[in-house]
């Protein structure tokens, strides 16, 4: 059996499929960039926007409120 494979995105290196988080609205239900990418985009991200996420959560406290609840329900 042969395995499956997908190229990147960003890299441009063929990887196995497993090396993809999924995504469910993607026609192929994996994400774009391979983890290893993504992980390096999102640190580039975060420390080139310290303040972000912060501002986010404060701006949107009903919303983590809400979802922190939901999880702890799920549990």
């Amino acid at each position: 059996m042969c395995e499956q494979t997908k190229q990147c995105g960003k890299c441009g290196e063929n990887k196995p499929v497993e090396a993809f988080a999924k995504r469910t609205r993607s026609k192929d239900g994996r994400q774009a960039y391979c983890k290893v990418c993504n992980s390096k985009n999102c640190k580039k991200f975060r420390s080139a926007n310290p303040d972000y996420h912060n501002e986010y959560y404060k701006n949107n406290p009903e919303y983590f409120r809400e979802d922190y609840t939901q999880r702890r329900q799920a549990t």
